[in-house]
């Protein structure tokens, strides 16, 4: 098991040579770099092929990695390289500069990993296109029961397409909306998704807004609404 690792300031051969020693690790679970690399597009691209080359290892977690600097083309190539026999079960992008066709390539290859559990997209910015994206990916990869969309900049219309998915989803056990700017239409959205949903057991509404009617709506799905366990509100709605 390896802690975080604070990359800015490192020397580009000393990421490399880092980054090959990780793709034939045998042993290694949990890695998480945290930090601008400031390394050229090609070192960028060298490093994050290695990384996903280790097949042993089951959580990543990459912070303030700006995966922009590579061209959506080679972020899909990139990922591309990931064997198949690859066994990762949690995978966090946080605040990796991620938003356009980089993010859409990021979600469509998610769907190859068929191990994955947990996603985490906090800090990067979720379009109509981007929540679609995430939409298949979930209806399509029952393996994931955890997804943490803290800061991604989501609308009330991201989160009703959202919502329209996890009405009959049986597999999302944890949904993380923090720091979202979801409005009380959001929110009432999100209230009547409790009430048909049979399976969510942890909900964080942290920091958005909430008005005394969206406040109601959430307390009447709470009287129908079976399974879930944690319920995180905003201290101010």
């Amino acid at each position: 098991m390896a802690g975080p690792v604070p990359a800015s300031g490192w020397p580009p051969q000393s990421v490399r040579l880092l980054s090959e020693t990780l793709s034939e690790a045998s042993s290694l679970r949990v890695f998480s770099l945290n930090g601008a690399l400031g390394l050229s597009t090609g070192d960028l691209a060298f490093f994050f092929m290695n990384v996903l080359q280790c097949r042993s290892l089951r959580i990543l977690q990459l912070s303030d990695i700006p995966l922009d600097q590579l061209s959506p083309k080679q972020l899909a190539q990139v990922l591309a390289f990931t064997p198949e026999s690859a066994g990762l079960e949690s995978i966090s992008f946080i605040n990796a500069h991620l938003s356009g066709e980089h993010l859409i390539s990021v979600v469509h290859f998610l769907r190859s990993w068929p191990r994955l559990r947990r996603i985490n997209f906090h800090g990067n910015i979720f379009g109509h296109d981007q929540i679609l994206a995430l939409v298949a990916l979930l209806e399509s990869a029952p393996s994931i029961t955890d997804v943490d969309l803290t800061n991604c900049h989501l609308d009330d219309h991201a989160v009703r397409l959202l919502a329209n998915s996890l009405d009959d989803n049986t597999s999302i056990r944890r949904l993380v909306l923090s720091a979202n700017p979801i409005g009380v239409r959001g929110a009432a959205r999100l209230s009547t998704m409790l009430r048909r949903n049979s399976t969510l057991e942890a909900l964080d509404l942290s920091g958005i807004r909430m008005d005394p009617t969206s406040m109601d709506a959430l307390a009447q799905a709470l009287d129908v609404n079976l399974t879930l366990r944690t319920l995180l509100l905003p201290i101010d709605p």
